[in-house]
């Protein structure tokens, strides 16, 4: 019985905890959106909205569909030079989404004589798949440290021949 309590105490160790697990499932909508959260400010340059695309290395991409999108509707389309470089002509100041691939970005476009000190005369977009990485602080380690030395005492528990219990100290 104290075995059999031992291994499922052991094994319960484990199981993950949920606040350490941080995947979520979302939509693909609902990761445009999120992906898209940060708004870039760009000013027009003589009536156009300019850009370049980059991968995440940041080379220049050629030949990008690049899509002008407002409201669920797409109002102009282009694809990019051989220097990554594109330009969306004739819009008015306002807010609009630019797609690229699985990326899409929010955009401010002010008239250049109004502009906010923030706004950038083109916008940079970043295509492509990009590696995050997650860094964990040192009570994670300790709560890993604590799991791999119960699951040890378990498994010990279960291979002690002498009918004793093995308590921590």
């Amino acid at each position: 019985m104290i075995r059999t309590l031992a291994c499922l105490l052991s094994f319960s160790l484990l199981i993950p905890d949920c606040s350490m697990l941080q995947a979520q499932e979302t939509s693909p909508a609902a990761k445009s959106v999120s992906r898209a959260s940060k708004v870039a400010d760009v000013a027009l340059q003589q009536g156009q909205l300019l850009g370049r695309v980059v991968d995440s290395d940041g080379n220049l991409q050629q030949d990008k569909k690049i899509e002008l999108v407002q409201s669920g509707k797409t109002l102009q389309s282009t694809q990019t030079n051989q220097e990554g470089a594109f330009a969306l002509g004739e819009l008015s100041p306002g807010v609009y989404q630019l797609r690229c691939e699985n990326r899409t970005s929010v955009v401010r476009v002010w008239d250049a004589r109004v502009a906010c000190p923030a706004a950038r005369p083109a916008v940079l977009l970043v295509v492509g798949d990009t590696l995050r990485s997650q860094c964990y602080d040192s009570m994670d380690y300790a709560i890993l440290a604590t799991s791999v030395v119960g699951v040890g005492l378990g498994i010990a528990a279960l291979i002690d021949d002498g009918g004793q219990v093995i308590v921590s100290p």
